[in-house]
Parts: C-alpha cells; structure tokens; sequence
C-alpha cells in the first residue's frame, strides 16, 4: 500500500491509540461474518476518569506519520489525529472524534474528516444497542448488545482487562457510518516501553462483509488504571503502531 494511499485511509486507524482500528474495502470479498464469542465486553463501570489526557505517536511501517491524542471530561471525549509534516508532503490528514457521555455510556458521536482540502463529517445517536447514523432511520446493534464508540471500546476494555477475564469477548462499535464488531482474547502478561503489561489479541470485522477482518493487539499497563501503554494494527501486511508519548496518569514502576 503506498504511503499516500494509507494516509488517505488513516481514518480508520488513526485512533489506533484507542484500542481499535478498520479495513479498507476490498469488493467481492465473501469473508463471512463469524458466530461472536460467548461474552460481551462490559457496557457499564466503564474505565473514562474525567480529567485523563493521553497523546500517542502514531506510525506506519515504522515511520512516524502523526499523533493522536484523548482528552476525557465529565461528560464528553474527545480525540483528534493530525499527520506529521513529513507525511503531509504526500497528504495532509485530521480526524477529529467526540462522544457524548452519560455516566460512562455513549449517547452520541461526532466525526470530522480532512484529507487534503476536502472535509467529511458523520453523527450518531446511541440508545443502547439502538442507534441512528446522520438522522437516519432507527437501527439495533446484532444481538441487541450496546452500541459503542471507540472512546467507550477503550474504557471497556480497560475495565475488563485482567488475567481472569472471561474467555474470548466482544462489543460493537460505530465508526464512519459502519458498524464493527471487536472480538478479544483474554489477557496475557507480557512487558511494553519498559512496563509490566496486560497484552490483548483481538480481530476487528465490519458488519459489511465487503470488508475484511483486521488484527489488532494491545498492551495495558498492569497498574489500576490500565493504561493504554502500545497498539499494533495489520491489514494486508501493512503494520501501523501507536506508541504512548504523554499522559496525566502515572504508571508505576515496575
């Protein structure tokens, strides 16, 4: 994939640093949608501390191609991605995303896209596993499990994360008009940036099954905060990382 075309794509993965990333679209592809794990992923006691800030660096291949950062308040997340000056020179890419909050659940969504001069947006309502997408008609999420934005897929993970978690998990979330469903192995140790870890595999499918599935791992610290410490994502061989530069919380040493 050449770095204009991953860069023109980058927002689907460019809040990597949130735990979950999407695929291109490949026409024609008969991948089927598999049988979900046996449990969902939790939709309350959600791990969003109002207060929390995060920033990750963000590459592609190796290459450093932008930042993304998080900031939680008491009611509302928000994310936004940019690229770096060097991967301007090929496209200049932002993404900006905001969830709505009630006591840690999604309510609503905002997206904003910019790639070149060209500007996108995308909204969404959440009740629950009912949603609708830009004043669309009223829609339920398979299987009737709430719906989820990627702020609230990282703060459930981050409340499930531990080495007991129940086997093999799954939520669905929304991102750029599609619905997609994250499914999780259960955590096991391992170390990132110099840190104790709790490393999670998981596969990202979209309900379209013109898309294909993605890998995804990620690595949260061991400390109560479970903080959201290295991402890796690969799609058709190509490797985009998220690597944890700043953050309001202190992970404790090792």
């Amino acid at each position: 994939m050449a770095l204009t075309t991953m860069l023109r794509t980058l927002c689907t993965v460019c809040l990597i640093a949130l735990g979950v990333a999407a695929c291109g679209a490949h026409p024609g592809s008969t991948i089927p949608l598999v049988d979900p794990p046996p449990t969902p992923l939790p939709s309350a006691g959600l791990q969003l501390p109002s207060g929390e800030q995060m920033v990750w660096d963000i590459y592609w291949q190796g290459l450093l191609v932008g930042r993304a950062d998080l900031g939680i308040g008491a009611r509302e997340a928000h994310s936004k991605f940019s690229t770096t000056a060097l991967a301007k020179a090929f496209a200049r890419v932002r993404y900006q995303l905001s969830t709505t909050l009630d006591h840690g659940a999604a309510t609503a969504s905002h997206e904003g896209l910019t790639v070149g001069g060209e500007d996108t947006s995308t909204s969404a309502v959440i009740e629950g596993a009912h949603y609708a997408i830009d004043a669309g008609p009223r829609l339920v999420v398979p299987g009737g499990t709430p719906l989820h934005t990627l702020h609230t897929t990282l703060a459930s993970l981050r409340a499930w994360s531990r080495e007991d978690a129940p086997p093999p998990a799954y939520l669905w979330f929304v991102l750029r008009h599609t619905l997609y469903r994250l499914d999780v192995e259960r955590p096991t140790r391992d170390e990132a940036q110099g840190h104790r870890a709790l490393k999670i595999r998981g596969t990202v499918r979209p309900l379209d099954r013109s898309m294909d599935p993605v890998d995804v791992t990620i690595w949260l610290s061991t400390t109560a905060d479970r903080t959201p410490l290295r991402f890796v994502v690969v799609a058709d061989g190509e490797r985009v990382s998220a690597e944890l530069t700043e953050t309001t919380a202190t992970v404790a040493r090792n």
